[in-house]
């Protein structure tokens, strides 16, 4: 939502950043791990490693954000 409120008032549409395409990667196979049967203590840290990166990525891009509106 603030990626699109702030290309609504710029013009400038940021890009995303490496964790963030990680941290869906990492979602996506966590998804695809519980679907196959793989044991709860790996989906367990699947899905923490991939909040941990979409926590980094969400940081990073308010950062960026901040930086831009100046």
């Amino acid at each position: 939502v603030g990626g699109i409120l702030f290309e609504r008032r710029t013009g400038v549409v940021l890009p995303s950043n490496y964790p963030g395409k990680i941290a869906v990667l990492i979602l996506s196979g966590t998804l695809l791990a519980i679907v196959a049967g793989a044991p709860p203590s790996v989906t367990e840290i699947m899905g923490g490693t991939a909040l941990l990166l979409l926590a980094i990525s969400v940081t990073l891009y308010a950062v960026r954000v901040a930086k831009q509106w100046r």
